[in-house]
C-alpha cells in the first residue's frame, strides 16, 4: 500500500488523502504524549512543524506532497506493518466517501490484483465509509482496515495494516498510532483547529457512577440519561432515546394458553437470535430492523453447555432500524436463544448498544465505556464468594471427598494467583447465571441434593420433580426447600456445583 502515495501524486493531485480519525476505537489526537504508553511510542514531530505524530522507536517515517496535499507514512522496519495517512483539497464535487474509496481501489488494483475489501459500512450521508482490506505482497496475506472520509472541501484516508497472521496481536497499537496525530500547523488552507480535528470527533460526555433501584447492578451513564434497572438488567438512553446500552433477558413461551402473560413475556415459536432480534426490536417500538451482518458465537454456546448442560444459539449481530421517533439507529448486540424446554418454554438474552447511524462512530467509544462499566453487585449476588467458601466448607463435612479435597487445595496448598483466579472464576459463573436466570442450591437436610432454578419454576435434579408457580421462580426463590419447607437451602454458582459433581 506504500505506493498508493507516490501514484496518487503523479496522476492527479485531484485523489491524494489524509485522515484525522479513528472510526470506531480510542480518542481523539492530542499534542502531547498520552501519559500511558504501553507499546512504547515515541515522539515524532516533523521538520516543517506540519504534524505530530507517535510510533515505536524503530519505525520510519515519511511525508510528501505538494502544497495542496500531504502523505505520511509510518512502518516497521521489515515494512509489512505501517500506517498510513492522506489528505487534501475536495476536487470531487459534493461529498462522497464511497466515491474516494472505489478511486483508491482502482488506484492499486494494478499492483495488488488480489485486493478485496470486506465489511464495509457507510454513514448515511455516505460522508463517511470504513473497509477490512485483505491482499497479497511478497508472498505474505496483508491485511488491515482503512477510514474514509469527505466533506465539501476535504477529502481523507487513514488505514493501518499488518500481516493477517499478526494482525490481531497488533490491532490496538496500530490504532493508537492512527488517533494520535495532531496537525499544528496550517495546511492547504486548513486552520490550525481544523487541521488537529479527527474526521469524528467522538462524543465524550462525563459519566456518572449510578446504580439499580434494587442494589443489584451498578453502571456509568451520562448524567442526562435515563435508565431502568431492577433484577441484574439495565436498559439506559439519551434522552431522545437515539443512544443506549441494553442488558436483559426476555421469556418466551410458544403460546399464551388463553390468559393474559405478565408483561415482558413475548409469545413465539422458537427462533434462532437473526430471526428473533427482529421480533424483540418490534416490542420496543422500533420498525423496519435489517441485519446487516451476524456471526455466530461460538464460545457462549459452549458457556451455556459447560455450565447450564443447555444448549443454546449465539450471534453477534449489526442491527440498523428505525426507532419510535423516527430516527435511524445503528446497533451490535449480542444474543442468546436458549433451546425449549419440553413444554416449549424458552428464554432469550440480549446485551448491546445503540446509536443513530450516521454517527455511530463518534458515540462508540462512550458507549463501550458504558457497558464495560456494567457489573452484578456483590451485594445483590449474596456476597457469593464469601458465602461459596462457607458453602464449600458444610460440603466438606457432610458430602463428597472430592469437595473435601477442593476445599484443602484452595485454602492450604494454592498459591496466591491460583486463589485470584479460582475467585475469578467464580465471579463469571455467578454473572452468568444471573443473566441467564438460574441459581442452584444445596440441602443439608436431603444430604447434599442439589435443587435447580429457573425463569420458570425450581427442579429436583436428583428425581426429575419439577415445582412451579411464583415462589418457585428464579426471580422470587429465596432457598425453601420444596420437600422440607423448614430448611433454607444454601445457595451456590454454576462453578461451585460444576466442581462438586467432578
Amino acid at each position: 500500500m506504500n505506493n498508493f502515495s507516490n501514484t496518487m501524486t503523479v496522476a492527479s493531485r485531484q485523489v491524494i488523502f489524509v485522515t484525522l480519525m479513528a472510526f470506531f476505537t480510542f480518542h481523539p489526537a492530542c499534542a502531547a504524549q498520552p501519559k500511558s504508553n504501553p507499546f512504547g511510542f515515541e515522539r515524532y514531530a516533523s521538520t516543517d512543524g506540519l504534524f505530530i505524530l507517535f510510533k515505536p522507536g524503530n519505525w520510519s517515517v515519511k511525508q510528501g506532497g505538494d502544497t495542496n496535499s500531504l502523505y505520511i507514512i509510518t512502518g516497521s522496519p521489515v515494512g509489512t506493518s505501517f500506517v498510513e495517512f492522506y489528505y487534501a483539497p475536495n476536487t470531487l464535487g459534493n461529498p462522497d466517501a464511497a466515491r474516494l474509496m472505489a478511486m483508491f481501489v482502482k488506484t492499486l488494483k494494478p499492483q495488488y490484483p488480489d485486493l478485496s475489501l470486506s465489511e464495509t459500512y457507510s454513514s448515511r450521508d455516505r460522508s463517511h465509509v470504513t473497509s477490512v482490506v485483505s491482499y497479497m505482497r511478497n508472498n505474505v496475506r496483508i491485511a488491515g482496515k482503512y477510514f474514509f472520509s469527505s466533506s465539501r472541501t476535504f477529502v481523507s484516508i487513514a488505514g493501518y495494516c499488518a500481516p493477517a497472521t499478526d494482525i490481531v496481536r497488533q490491532r490496538e497499537m496500530l490504532l493508537n498510532i492512527v488517533s494520535n496525530v495532531s496537525f499544528p500547523a496550517k495546511k492547504a488552507g486548513l486552520t490550525q483547529a481544523d487541521a488537529s480535528r479527527p474526521a469524528f470527533q467522538p462524543i465524550e460526555l462525563p459519566l456518572v457512577s449510578r446504580s439499580a433501584q434494587d442494589g443489584s447492578a451498578s453502571f456509568s451513564l451520562p448524567a442526562d440519561w435515563r435508565y431502568q434497572a431492577l433484577g441484574g438488567k439495565i436498559l439506559a438512553s439519551s434522552p431522545n432515546g437515539e443512544a443506549g446500552f441494553v442488558f436483559t433477558s426476555l421469556q418466551v413461551m410458544p403460546s399464551n394458553y388463553g390468559v393474559t402473560l405478565p408483561q415482558g413475556v413475548i409469545v413465539s415459536p422458537y427462533r434462532p437470535p437473526s430471526q428473533f432480534i427482529g421480533i424483540v426490536f418490534n416490542q420496543f417500538g422500533n420498525r423496519n430492523v435489517r441485519i446487516l451482518q451476524t456471526t455466530q458465537d461460538t464460545q457462549t454456546m459452549q458457556a451455556y453447555q459447560t455450565y447450564l448442560r443447555q444448549q443454546c444459539q449465539a450471534e453477534d449481530l449489526v442491527v440498523k432500524y428505525t426507532s419510535r421517533n423516527g430516527a435511524e439507529c445503528l446497533g451490535v448486540f449480542k444474543m442468546a436463544n436458549a433451546v425449549p424446554s419440553v413444554m416449549g418454554h424458552w428464554f432469550s438474552t440480549l446485551t448491546g448498544f445503540w446509536a443513530p447511524a450516521a454517527e455511530f462512530p463518534r458515540y462508540a467509544p462512550m458507549l463501550e465505556k458504558i457497558g464495560s462499566s456494567f457489573a452484578i453487585n456483590d451485594q445483590y449476588s449474596r456476597s457469593y464468594i464469601q458465602q461459596g467458601i462457607a458453602n464449600l466448607r458444610r460440603l466438606q463435612q457432610q458430602t463428597m471427598q472430592s469437595m473435601r479435597d477442593l476445599n484443602q487445595a484452595r485454602y492450604d496448598n494454592q498459591a496466591a494467583w491460583e486463589e485470584r483466579q479460582e475467585r475469578k472464576d467464580f465471579m463469571d459463573s455467578k454473572w452468568d447465571d444471573y443473566r441467564r436466570g438460574n441459581s442452584f442450591w444445596v440441602s443439608e437436610l436431603e444430604g447434599g441434593k442439589v435443587y435447580a432454578t429457573d425463569p420458570w419454576g425450581t427442579k429436583d435434579t436428583q428425581t426429575g420433580e419439577y415445582y412451579e408457580g411464583g415462589s418457585y421462580k428464579y426471580t422470587h426463590f429465596e432457598g425453601e426447600n420444596p420437600n422440607h419447607p423448614s430448611e433454607t437451602m444454601q445457595e451456590i454458582s454454576s462453578y461451585e456445583l460444576n466442581k462438586y459433581l467432578n
